[in-house]
This record gives C-alpha cells, sequence and structure tokens, in this order.
C-alpha cells in the first residue's frame, strides 16, 4: 500500500470506440484509416479512445460519428466538444479537427490530404502525492438538508431536499518548500470548485471524485519549517482507473510531442494559453530539431528542422520550475540572447544576474550546438563551446 494520490483536475471519461461511416465525395482512392476520439474539456483534453479501423472506399469520404456527452456523475469535468484523430497506421494518429467540434455534431473527412496535427494526448492534470497518510480520520461524515414546518398541533412535516456524504482531514508537518507549495497549488484550484480525485491507496486504481467546500485555504505555522492544512470535500462519485499515464508534471510545464512535416520552418501548439518563459528540445531519433529566432508565442512553438519526419518532444514551463523561500533572488530571469563567436570554439556571454546563476538552459535558434564549458559560470559570464561559426541561441538562466 502506497500514500494517497490527489489527481487535479477530475480526469474525464475516455470515450469508447468511435463509430464510423462513409459518404459518397471526393476523388481519393480506397484506404484504411485508424481513427480515435478525444473528449474536450474547460480543463483539457481527454486520453484518447480505442481505435476504430475504418476502410473508406474510392470516392468516398469518412464520416465520424459523434461520440456520447456523458451524465455529469460520469464526467465532473464536462466535456462539451470532442477532437477527431485519424492515421494510416496503428497508433499513429494525427489531429484532423481545429478547432474541436461540439459534442452531437458529426465529423466529415474533407477532401484532402490528412492534416499532420498533433498527437493525442498521453497524461491528465497535475497529480499531489502525499508525503504521509492524512491524520485524524473520522469513520464517516454525512449532512441532509431538508425543510421541516411544525403546526399548532403539533404535526410535522417534512420536505426532504438532499443529502451528502463528506470526507475530512488534517495533513500535519508539511515541509517548507515543494511539499508547501504543492498542497499550496492544490488548495488554490480545490477552492475554486474544480472537482478532483482522491486516490487512497496509490497502488490502486479505485478513486473518488469530491469538490471543496471550503472557499478559503489556510496552511498555518506549526514549527519552523512546518506546517499544516486540513481539507473537507463534498462526495461527487466512485469509480476505478489508474492514475493516467505521465503524470506529475508540475502546473508551471508541459510536455509535447513533436514531427517535423518537412525540412524548413514549422509550428507546434503548445496549448499553454500563455508565453512560455522557458522550453527545451529533446531529440527522439537522429537529425536536428532547433527554435526559429522567436522560440515562441502564446499560441506556438516556432521550430526548424533538418529533415522529415524527425520526432522530439518540447518541454515548456510558464512559470518558475524553481521553488524558493524566504529572500531568495527572483527565480527566473529574463532570457539572454547569445551569438556566437566568427570561429568554433570557447566564449563567453555576460549574463547580467550580477551573482552565479543557479542554473541555465540553452535553446538552441539556428543549427549546430552551444554547450557548456567545464566551469559553465560565474558572477558575470556564461562559458560556452560553439561547434560551428556564427551560431545563434538564447540562455535561460535562474
Amino acid at each position: 500500500m502506497s500514500n494517497p494520490q490527489i489527481l487535479y483536475p477530475s480526469q474525464p471519461p475516455i470515450p469508447a470506440a468511435p463509430s464510423v461511416s462513409t459518404t459518397s465525395g471526393g476523388t481519393q482512392p480506397a484506404r484504411t484509416y485508424y481513427v480515435s476520439v478525444t473528449y474536450v474539456t474547460l480543463q483539457g483534453e481527454s486520453l484518447s479512445s480505442p481505435e476504430t479501423v475504418a476502410a473508406v472506399p474510392a470516392n468516398s469520404l469518412l464520416v465520424v460519428t459523434s461520440p456520447a456527452t456523458p451524465n455529469y456523475l460520469d464526467a465532473p469535468s464536462f466535456p462539451t466538444q470532442y477532437n477527431v484523430y485519424i492515421a494510416t497506421a496503428s497508433g499513429a494518429e494525427r489531429l484532423q479537427t481545429a478547432p474541436p467540434i461540439s459534442l452531437g455534431t458529426n465529423w466529415q473527412e474533407p477532401n484532402a490530404a490528412l492534416v499532420a496535427g498533433q498527437f493525442p494526448p498521453s497524461s491528465w492534470g497535475t497529480v499531489l502525492k502525499l508525503s504521509l497518510p492524512p491524520r485524524l480520520l473520522p469513520y464517516g461524515e454525512g449532512e441532509a438538508e431538508r425543510s421541516d414546518a411544525i403546526s399548532a398541533s403539533g404535526l410535522i412535516q417534512t420536505i426532504f431536499l438532499w443529502s451528502s456524504e463528506y470526507a475530512s482531514f488534517e495533513m500535519q508537518w508539511l515541509a517548507r518548500g515543494q511539499e508547501a507549495a504543492a498542497w499550496q497549488d492544490f488548495l488554490k484550484t480545490a477552492i475554486k470548485g474544480a472537482p478532483f480525485d482522491y486516490y487512497p491507496d496509490a497502488d490502486s486504481p479505485q478513486y473518488s471524485t469530491y469538490f471543496s467546500t471550503e472557499k478559503a485555504y489556510r496552511q498555518p505555522y506549526k514549527s519552523v519549517g512546518r506546517y499544516n492544512t486540513s481539507v473537507r470535500w463534498r462526495f461527487l462519485r466512485s469509480d476505478a482507473r489508474p492514475v493516467p499515464a505521465a503524470q506529475g508534471t508540475p502546473l508551471w510545464g508541459t510536455e509535447i510531442p513533436v514531427l517535423s512535416p518537412a525540412p524548413g520552418n514549422f509550428t507546434v501548439a503548445h496549448g499553454l494559453g500563455a508565453v512560455p518563459t522557458g522550453a527545451l528540445v529533446q531529440m527522439t531519433s537522429g537529425g536536428e530539431i532547433w527554435f526559429q529566432a522567436g522560440l515562441y508565442d502564446a499560441t506556438n512553438v516556432l521550430l526548424r528542422a533538418s529533415e522529415a519526419n524527425l520526432t522530439a518532444r518540447v518541454l515548456l514551463w510558464s512559470g518558475s520550475p524553481v521553488q524558493y523561500v524566504a529572500q531568495a533572488p527572483p527565480a527566473w530571469s529574463e532570457l539572454v540572447p547569445i551569438a556566437g563567436p566568427a570561429a568554433a570554439g570557447n566564449f563567453s556571454v555576460a549574463h547580467g544576474l550580477a551573482r552565479v546563476p543557479f542554473g541555465c538552459v540553452i535553446m538552441m535558434t539556428s543549427s549546430g550546438e552551444i554547450y557548456f564549458q567545464p566551469a559553465r559560470y560565474d558572477p558575470t559570464n556564461l562559458f560556452l563551446v560553439a561547434s560551428d561559426p556564427n551560431l545563434t541561441a538564447q540562455a535561460a538562466i535562474w
């Protein structure tokens, strides 16, 4: 048995394998498609449905039937739209719908080649892992709402409105820094009324969905560097599903798969809803994908590929990944542009922090590589090496 975990916001249901049909139209040859769908909620996109294999005759177009609209108790993170993913090979589905389609509206394939959109999501939400089991757990807690009327003769009339179960407990001795900050992130979300999933045993798929009855949160002082917090949640439903894969990414970051459509510039939507404050490309194939000069904007990551069909993963963050306390220096500095020298070899760039950096990430904006010398930095400079002349990059320093 493992300590509990909280997944927030509550995971949406996964749609059933989509129903498909064909309609006359278009000029494309006969083909076989692999089709999956996802639900889209205000909190994000669900994991992908199982595949449906669709044989589409020549001069015909594929029609995907809208997935069913779930009831609220099956989907507290209520979906209102869906996305369609299609590929010509199993497990390689790419997004075909931008923007998403309203539930109840079927999707019809356009008379054009498939769009090389994004892969389906592989994760959902954020996981708060409890370092210790909760304390002071009550055996049970419930509440009912009713209206009572007593007549002059003493007759009692009762109108029952609703009843509900609750969960409440206290978490003691939260450590200053990452643990207390992780709880604060969760509590800030919970007091807004967003439902979440509580796994009492992280090794078990059984979970219950709750929402917070409280509209404020407190993390009072317990001891030096230690804090308490208490919660009271209203029960919604129980279900069994393992925590979705690849969870635990903090709220400040995301990770997206990338496939280059052709040599040269291309863009990938990052979904953060704001301009990132940093990014890093990690190749998962040969070849090279690097940043364009603009790096990114509020919608897209701006990339460039040396060849077609290269794969990579892009890590982005919209806030600081650094936990700091007391009078720590600001966790994030501005990006520093790097212009490599006219010849390959060692060079230095002033970073402007007036102190030794805590860390630094180099993001290439040209082909080639810029990397650190053995002594990476001091209070004034970054010490770098260029593989080729006239390379460009940006350094994110904290």
